[in-house]
Formats: structure tokens, C-alpha cells, sequence
């Protein structure tokens, strides 16, 4: 019988293939894995190292970057700048010819720009480590100054937007104010326009008001003249009127004149008591104190020195119609005899015909010759208690003006600083002065007789006796 051999089937060439392929790939893609690893810590390692000799303002300089292109696993960045520092020393230690020895001799440019910087004696190398050191310090003061100047710049925003609003409330400010001015200036406007107004009226009544006072003021001016013309006709009518009462007044001197009337006469004098009797008696209104100056008949009353007489005497007791008299003073080498004259210028036996006097001035009554304003009142009381009327102003009616002392000057003239007490006081001199002089005028004016002190106390027989003074 035949034998039938059993077939074997094929093996799975395929799937052996595909397991070959899975594994070999696996293996492949560890020793990728593992390079790529390696390869990564070699980068790391070398990132590591730039960062250790270049900034990373250095890493973005296009010679990095051609470097980091340029970079493998054998020939890293690093690698390559250390290569290119050994290739750098070697031509620096002269190795690689001339042109370098040219460089770093000692006149080559590189030791003359060491010396200009204060670099002597060291290595290319070292300078420029200490520069890129300065160069790093230089940056990081650079990178403070940027950091102030965006604070100066924060600021400067703030203060700027300060500034806007102060300047926005300053407009504000400004337009309401010129808002006001433009307020203001209308009403100022306004006020002008009426002041003008006005003033055009005012000046219009002024003018009118001008024109009728120079029309009044003219029908004045006549009228003034008229009573110019007329006062004069009547000063000219007063002085005739004066003229007349001259001639009707008793004249100052002269048998006839007013002050040469005797009053009466002596009708006995007792030569053992002194005692002087007169024919007037309490009839004629004789009082005890009156005075009397003694003329001699054959001389006149109104004689004698200062118009004195003979000597005065003083009524001490009255009768009906005779009088016992004292004798109160007898001039030098004189006596009292009957038949002589006695007069005195205020008394008037008829008490119907008061005489007028106006007495002004200083008076000595005492003979101590200093001249008072009591002195004056004295002889007021006199002249009014023996019937006389003292008046304070000078006129027609006037029979005497009697001048104490003038007032003296002498006072004026004061020494050292002028005070208002002064001043006051030489002011009223001077008024007294001025008064002084009018009265003598207008008493010739009036023809009014002038005493003067001496001779009215002579006139009236007074000399201080003690009836006058009791």
C-alpha cells in the first residue's frame, strides 16, 4: 500500500516578518527616545551654560541665534562659543600670525584703549568680563531708571489730570466771572446812559436856574446902587443932623462949654474944723459922699492942672438948702475961700437932666498908679450913686466919654512858645485896643467931650478920701 505522506503546512513567514519589523522598530524607536533624551539634558545643560555668560538681551544678538542654528548634539552652543573663545586665544598668544600680534602688542590699538580706560596689565579677556559685568550693572541701573521714570511718569499723569480739572474749575471760575463783568458792564452802561440823561436835564435847570439869578442878581445890583445912592443921601442928612447937635451942644471949652458950669459955691469955710459949707442942700438932691472940685470964681471952673482946682471936698452932712462939707484935698500953696466955685461934671441939680457916660478902660482910684478893671467898676458906682447914667455904647445922647489907661502892648510881646492862653489873651488885647481908638473917633465925631482918667477924678474931686472908700 502505498503510504500517504501527511502535508505540513507553511510556516507564518509574515507574521515572523511583522514581529521582526514591531521589534526592531521598538528597539529603534528606545535608542531615538534615549538620544532624543539625552539630547534634550544636552540642550538643557547647554541652555544652562548660555545663560551663565550671556544675558538674555545677549541670546536674541543674531550671532546666538546663528550659533543655536548651527547647534547639535556634538557641537552644542556652548561647544561652538568655546571653540571660538580657544581659536580667539590662539590668536591672541600669537599663534595664528601677525594681525593679531598687531591688536594686542604693546602699541596695538586693544592695549592703547586698555590704558585710555584704566585697564593696564590685564587680559583682553578680563577687560571685557569687567565690562560685561559694568554693562550688566549699567543695565540694571537702566532697568531703575525705567522703573522711576514710569513712576515720574504715573505721577506726571496724575498731576497732569490734576491740572486738568484745576484748569476746568479755573475756566468756570473765569467764564462766571466774565459772565458777571459782561452783567456789571451793561448796568454801568445803563447808569451812564441815565447819569447823562440827568446831567443833560440838570444842566438844562442850571442853565435856566443861571439866567434867572443873573436877571435877579442885576435887579440886586440896581437896587444896591439905589441904596448906595440913598445911604449916601442919608449919611449926608446924618452929618448935617450932627452939625446941628454940635452947634446946639454946649461946646467943649469956653465960658459956655458944659464942663465950665458951676454947680454952686462955697458959702462959708470954718477955719478951726475945716468944714466947708455950700449953698446946696437935699432940695437939689445933695448926698452925703458927693464930691465936689473947688474953682476960684476969677479962674472959671475947669481949670487947673489936669482940670482940677483949687482943692476938692466931700459932702458929710446934708441940709435942706446948704450942705456941710470935709476938705479931702488942697493943691500945693492953695486955699478955700467963700465965694469960690464948686462943680462936678455928673452931678445936675435937676434930677429931670441926667448926664450920659460911657466909661471904658482901666482906672487908678487908689494912687497906687497901677490902673484896674475894678478900678473902672468904682467909678461906675460913683457916677450912678451921684445921678448919672452909664451907657454901654456911644451915641448922640452922650454927654461924656471917660478913657481910663489904653490898653498897653507891652503884654503882646510874650517869650518862648505861644500857647492859646496866650494867644486868647493877645487877642482880646487887641480888640480892647481897637475898641480902644474907635471910641475916640466917633466921641470927635459926636463932638462928645473926652476925660481922661486924671482929669475926671480931678473934675469930680476924688482922691481916695474915706467917704468914697466907706
Amino acid at each position: 500500500m502505498a503510504t500517504v505522506r501527511t502535508q505540513r503546512s507553511a510556516p507564518p513567514y509574515a507574521l515572523i516578518v511583522f514581529v521582526g519589523l514591531f521589534l526592531v522598530a521598538t528597539i529603534i524607536a528606545i535608542l531615538l527616545y534615549l538620544k532624543l533624551g539625552k539630547a534634550e539634558q544636552t540642550a538643557s545643560t547647554d541652555r544652562q551654560n548660555l545663560a551663565l555668560i550671556a544675558s538674555p538681551e545677549d541670546q536674541n544678538q543674531q550671532i546666538i541665534a546663528d550659533l543655536k542654528a548651527n547647534a547639535s548634539t556634538s557641537n552644542t552652543v556652548v561647544r561652538q562659543l568655546v571653540d571660538q573663545i580657544n581659536q580667539l586665544e590662539m590668536k591672541i598668544s600669537g599663534n595664528s600670525g601677525g594681525q593679531v600680534s598687531q591688536l594686542i602688542g604693546p602699541s596695538g590699538p586693544v592695549n592703547h584703549i586698555l590704558t585710555q580706560t584704566g585697564m593696564t596689565g590685564k587680559s583682553l579677556v578680563l577687560a571685557l568680563s569687567e565690562v560685561h559685568s559694568a554693562l550688566v550693572n549699567a543695565q540694571k541701573e537702566i532697568a531703575q531708571y525705567h522703573t522711576h521714570l514710569a513712576n515720574y511718569q504715573r505721577r506726571f499723569a496724575s498731576t497732569r489730570s490734576s491740572f486738568k480739572d484745576d484748569i476746568h474749575a479755573i475756566n468756570d471760575k473765569l467764564t462766571s466771572a466774565q459772565s458777571r463783568i459782561d452783567a456789571l458792564t451793561a448796568s454801568l452802561n445803563a447808569a451812564n446812559s441815565q447819569v447823562s440823561t440827568e446831567a443833560g436835564k440838570l444842566q438844562q435847570q442850571l442853565t435856566a436856574e443861571q439866567s434867572k439869578y443873573i436877571s435877579e442878581l442885576r435887579g440886586q445890583v440896581i437896587q444896591i446902587q439905589q441904596l448906595k445912592q440913598e445911604l449916601q443921601a442919608r449919611i449926608t442928612v446924618v452929618q448935617d443932623l450932627r452939625n446941628q447937635i454940635a452947634a446946639y451942644r454946649a461946646p467943649n471949652t469956653g465960658a459956655n462949654a458944659i464942663l465950665s458950669q458951676a454947680d454952686g459955691k462955697v458959702i462959708r469955710v470954718s477955719p478951726l474944723t475945716q468944714h466947708v459949707y455950700i449953698n446946696l442942700g437935699s432940695a437939689e438932691h445933695i448926698t452925703v459922699g458927693l464930691s465936689f472940685a473947688v474953682y476960684n470964681p476969677n479962674l472959671g471952673v475947669d481949670t487947673g492942672e489936669n482940670g482940677g482946682g483949687a482943692g476938692s471936698i466931700a459932702v458929710i452932712r446934708v441940709g435942706k438948702f446948704a450942705s456941710v462939707c470935709r476938705i479931702t484935698h488942697l493943691q500945693p500953696n492953695a486955699q478955700i475961700f467963700a465965694g469960690d466955685l464948686i462943680a462936678n461934671p455928673v452931678f445936675h441939680k435937676d434930677q429931670n437932666r441926667k448926664f450920659h457916660f460911657v466909661i471904658y478902660g482901666n482906672f487908678d482910684v487908689n494912687g497906687n498908679g497901677i490902673p484896674t478893671a475894678a478900678g473902672r467898676r468904682q467909678i461906675v458906682r460913683l457916677v450912678e450913686s451921684w445921678g448919672g447914667v452909664v451907657d454901654k455904647h456911644l451915641s448922640t445922647q452922650t454927654d461924656f466919654l471917660v478913657l481910663g489907661s489904653r490898653p498897653s502892648s507891652a503884654l503882646l510881646n510874650f517869650s518862648g512858645v505861644e500857647t492859646a492862653q496866650t494867644a486868647a489873651l493877645k487877642s482880646e488885647r487887641v480888640a480892647q485896643q481897637q475898641r480902644y481908638e474907635q471910641l475916640q473917633q466917633k466921641a470927635q465925631n459926636l463932638s462928645v467931650p473926652i476925660l481922661n482918667a486924671n482929669r475926671f477924678l480931678a473934675m469930680i474931686g476924688y482922691y481916695a478920701h474915706p467917704l468914697v472908700r466907706q
